[in-house]
């Protein structure tokens, strides 16, 4: 910059050498950039850097050509040539770097580019090139060379200005070379106007004053930090025509209408043709402009009509299917049904990379249900969607797609996250056929938070309702007549229900941790014990009942019903459910129950139901020849209270050969007889049934007696069946 300024201003300074020194540094302070700063793509660059070095040539060429060669500079020159080829390189980097920073389809700034370049190119027309193309003393070379540069300037111009125009963020490095394009496009476009009027350039230093910002503000873009960030992809922002841009493109419009009053002012109509088709040109451009409008207004409609409906069919979802039929129904109105969606949320063990696919529609295959990982992606991916931003990428570089099943034929695969209270919780994966517009992809970038909004909903129920459910049962729990107990195999109690303290007077906190075993009665500890290691290792699902005694704190035994459920397999559990109740009431009841059916109601004596069931239990044990049977004979009373003789005959032939070792009673009441007969008949031996051992009418096993002469009325007798094991 010292030099250029010595240059324009030190007369002695205004020297060939010294602004070729100037053109050098460009190409230089570019090399020196990309070895300092290394940009990511270094291809612009090379050819800046190639653009560069073809501008010294042309420089060196035109500025010492006289001294070298002794003639003047012909016109054209080889100079011409190599300065021509400049704008090819520079051109094409600023393409590569545009393309590399918007890679989708950026029709507002290409509209906008080509309306200030026809604007402009018309007045560049109409009073540069038109006079040269219409000048008869120039050969049809020179008149190719003297418009191909007001030409190739304005080409250049407009392509800093579209990378200026584009989406992403301006860089320090982008200003410099816009400001170094104007100044090329300025200082090229007064030397034509000096030429084409017939005046003669002395190089006083004015024009090169532009030309020489053009190599120190290129220089100094290649030099500024920001250059890396050049070909950086930028983040697309909603584009809005902003009072600059919009009166950027109104004077534009306006240029051809006014370059057609200026003509017919002069009375002139030589370029009206050229006129009227660059009038035709801005208005087609103008209505495609506002028809770009009208849609991203029709968009936005529909945008918010999806997101309305979307809203509020989260709102009203009660449960999570319902959530995610709602997404799929949302990002479908918005993407097109040829669209691929799939829904994923955390997995239940709160791996953080881990997603399980909960809906899905389009695609290739159907990946409900499978579980996919976030470490597949790359770095800068994840670390996107971790700070809350989705990204799109091309169906070849998605590794998700590739695993959900997303069409190959696809453009693009848009990955959008989920947050819930800061917490990565799901992912809304899209692909389309054509890349998302800026208004869908927010709306898309919005339909997230809404789901996660209803999901929150759906879990603080759920919560809610868990917690109710659980407030409900531990309160039936604790003021019920049940014990409910959560034991190991060994008895060993991990919980025990308040209501302990009602049914056996222990506090729940003093059994927690103790053996079960410890309250049951000694003898029925081996069958408790036996009942809960069953239940443990059949693994049954299905309850178990059994009974025993259980220790009151009062030291007393009650007798308790136990219920058994195994939920060892239960994560909740991790244990077997007992169900203990106490039923010594019932017990009580029942034992009155037997007594009674085997006793007589008024005198509490055994009756023949017990008599016949012992019986049948001695024959049968006797039968195996486990013991012996044998008869008794027990006190008896007549009605005069006299005392029985001892019995007289034969025993029975079933006692025939036993020896009496017991006594059982029994009671038989018989009605008093008619005559001494029956009472003799008793007495002497028994009736013909008893002397065969078969027993007599309902009194089996009854022996014969004697009466006392003289005595009548009714008899009563206790008769017994014993039995006894004898030892050899």
């Amino acid at each position: 910059m010292a030099a250029l300024v010595g240059f324009l201003f030190a007369e002695r300074m205004r020297q060939g050498w010294l602004f070729n020194l100037i053109c050098l540094s460009s190409p230089v302070a570019i090399v020196a950039a990309v070895g300092i700063w290394r940009p990511v793509v270094p291809a612009p660059w090379v050819l800046f850097t190639i653009g560069g070095s073809l501008f010294l040539i042309g420089d060196v060429i035109v500025y010492n050509y006289a001294e070298v060669f002794g003639t003047e500079l012909p016109n054209p020159s080889i100079g011409d040539a190599a300065s021509l080829l400049v704008y090819p390189c520079l051109i094409g980097g600023l393409l590569m770097l545009n393309r590399r920073r918007n890679p989708g389809r950026d029709r507002d700034s290409v509209i906008d580019s080509m309306i200030v370049a026809i604007g402009v190119g018309t007045l560049q027309w109409v009073f540069l090139m038109s006079p040269v193309a219409h000048d008869s003393s120039s050969t049809l070379l020179q008149k190719l060379v003297g418009m191909a540069y007001p030409f190739m300037d304005l080409i250049l111009f407009m392509a800093v200005l579209r990378l200026a125009m584009g989406a992403g963020r301006k860089a320090p490095a982008l200003h410099l070379m816009l400001w170094a394009a104007g100044a090329l496009f300025l200082a090229d476009t007064m030397y034509t106007y000096i030429s084409v009027h017939g005046l003669v350039y002395s190089r006083t230093g004015y024009l090169e004053a532009g030309w020489g910002l053009f190599y120190v503000l290129w220089g100094a873009a290649a030099l500024h930090p920001s250059m890396r960030t050049l070909s950086d992809k930028a983040p697309e922002g909603e584009r809005r025509l902003s009072p600059t841009r919009l009166t950027l493109l109104a004077s534009a419009v306006l240029m051809a209408p006014g370059v057609m009053f200026i003509q017919y002012l002069r009375d002139s109509s030589v370029d009206m043709p050229f006129l009227i088709s660059a009038a035709v040109a801005l208005f087609i451009l103008v209505v495609l402009r506002m028809e770009d409008l009208v849609r991203r207004g029709e968009l936005s409609a529909v945008r918010e009509k999806a997101l309305r409906n979307a809203g509020a069919t989260l709102v009203t979802a009660t449960n999570r299917e319902s959530i995610y039929s709602a997404t799929l129904d949302a990002a479908r109105s918005l993407l097109g049904d040829g669209s691929a969606i799939r829904l994923l949320v955390a997995t239940e063990d709160r791996d953080p990379n881990r997603f399980l696919v909960v809906a899905a529609a389009g695609g290739t295959r159907d990946t409900e249900g499978s579980t996919i990982s976030l470490s597949i992606l790359p770095q800068w991916k994840r670390e996107r969607l971790q700070s809350h931003h989705s990204y799109e990428v091309p169906i070849g570089e998605s590794e998700l797609g590739a695993v959900l099943g997303m069409p190959q034929t696809g453009a693009f695969v848009l990955t959008a996250p989920l947050f819930m209270k800061d917490e990565l919780e799901g992912l809304l994966i899209v692909a389309g056929a054509a890349g998302v517009p800026r208004e869908i992809r927010d709306s898309i970038d919005a339909l997230p938070s809404q789901v996660a909004l209803a999901l929150d909903s759906a879990v603080t129920t759920e919560v809610l309702l868990r917690r109710q459910s659980e407030a409900r049962f531990s309160s039936l729990v604790q003021n019920s007549s049940a014990v409910v107990m959560v034991v190991e195999a060994d008895s060993t109690i991990r919980y025990i229900s308040p209501s302990v303290e009602r049914v056996l007077g222990h506090d729940a906190d003093e059994l927690e941790g103790t053996k079960l075993t410890v309250l049951i009665h000694p003898e029925d500890r081996a069958s408790a014990l036996q009942f809960l290691a069953t239940g443990a290792r059949d693994g049954d699902p299905h309850p178990g009942l059994t009974e025993f005694r259980m220790r009151h704190r009062d030291e007393f035994w009650l007798a308790v019903e136990t219920l058994r459920t195994n939920l060892m397999h239960d994560e909740n559990v991790k244990g077997i459910v007992l169900n203990t109740r106490d039923v010594s009431e019932r017990k009580a009841f029942e034992e009155q129950l037997a007594h009674q059916a085997f006793h007589d109601a008024v005198t509490g004596l055994a009756n023949r139901a017990l008599f016949k069931d012992r019986v049948e239990h001695a024959i049968a044990t006797g039968a195996r020849g486990a013991a012996r049977l044998g008869h008794v004979h027990g006190p008896g009373r007549l009605q005069d209270d006299q005392r029985l003789t001892r019995p007289r005959g034969r025993r029975p032939p079933a006692l025939r050969g036993r020896r009496p070792v017991a006594q059982l009673v029994a009671r038989s009441r018989h009605r008093r007889t008619a005559g001494r007969r029956r009472v003799r008949d008793l007495a002497r031996g028994g009736c013909r049934s008893a002397r065969r051992g078969r027993g007599c009418g309902e009194d089996p096993g009854l022996a014969r007696l004697t009466v006392p002469p003289g005595g009548q009325g009714g008899i009563r007798a206790s008769i017994g069946i014993a039995s006894a094991q004898l030892s050899s």
